[in-house]
């Protein structure tokens, strides 16, 4: 689980980094996607250019689960990379963190 926690209708970013399956660092060779999930209902989406290192910035209407807080959301991180296996490789990263209200 990440450790920061975020507030329902704020701004939430997350850093993410990719590797191999030797743990080097790679560039992805496609888009990176996430996907935000409260339960098994996407609530938000959206899309960064391939970098090494990217921040995911989940903010407002995309950062608004319809239970009352704490809420555990999942994200999922998608996107394909080339290394010795093989080129076009999928990489997946599955997180979760908890969204709180903005007022107890």
């Amino acid at each position: 689980m990440l450790s920061d926690e975020a507030t329902k209708g704020s701004t939430y970013v997350i850093d993410a980094t990719f590797t191999d399956e030797d743990t080097n660092p790679v560039t992805p060779n496609a888009s990176v996607v996430w996907e935000l999930f409260e339960g098994t209902t996407k609530i938000s989406e959206g899309s960064k250019a391939p970098a090494a290192t990217t921040s995911l910035v989940i903010k407002g209407d995309d950062l608004q689960p319809s239970g009352a807080g704490p809420v555990t959301l999942d994200v999922v991180v998608s996107t394909f990379y080339s290394s010795a296996l093989g080129s076009s490789l999928p990489l997946i990263i599955a997180d979760q963190f908890v969204c709180n209200d903005a007022y107890p």
